[in-house]
């Protein structure tokens, strides 16, 4: 069971949200709510990709509470959004889960995988991988420029974990 008073389990997103929790990424608010619901924003999504693929937090790094998660995706070479408190797109979620494994693309075809994901989207090899390995369900559009919820950001985060499996990556 999963400490947060906002979250049901007999909600679709319970059992992603869990396996976040039971991995460390999420700890919800202090008045014991997850806020599944809302938007991610750029600071949340910093601090998830550092815990779970980038050893956690920079070390040393004063300041706001997301500071040395955003130093840590910047030591990785992860571009950040331009306002970490903004929600983020669900191509720049991608884009930033992708960029941190550096996964093999050799068997992941180079093909438009969603017609509302162009080549020249930052997203684009990133959407391209998640679909080839199943990590996102594939339809008629990917919306890569819809914001995306805490809900969908752990489910997004589970199926990496469990689907690919981080033992597939040399971090």
């Amino acid at each position: 069971e999963i400490p947060f008073k906002d979250a049901d389990d007999d909600e679709w997103y319970y059992e992603y949200m869990k396996k976040m929790n039971e991995e460390g990424a999420i700890k919800g608010y202090p008045d014991g709510t997850a806020k599944p619901g809302n938007n991610a924003n750029g600071a949340e999504v910093a601090k998830i990709i550092s815990e779970l693929f980038l050893g956690g937090p920079a070390s040393g790094i004063s300041g706001e509470w997301y500071e040395k998660y955003a130093v840590q995706m910047k030591r990785s070479e992860i571009q950040l959004p331009a306002d970490l408190g903004a929600p983020v797109t669900r191509g720049y979620l991608a884009y930033a889960i992708h960029a941190a494994l550096n996964p093999d693309m050799t068997d992941v075809p180079d093909a438009q995988v969603f017609p509302d994901v162009p080549s020249g989207h930052m997203a684009y090899k990133a959407v391209a991988w998640m679909a080839h390995y199943e990590i996102i369900d594939t339809g008629d559009k990917f919306r890569v420029n819809d914001t995306t919820n805490r809900a969908e950001v752990s489910k997004v985060l589970k199926n990496v974990l469990e689907i690919v499996g981080l033992e597939n990556f040399d971090l």
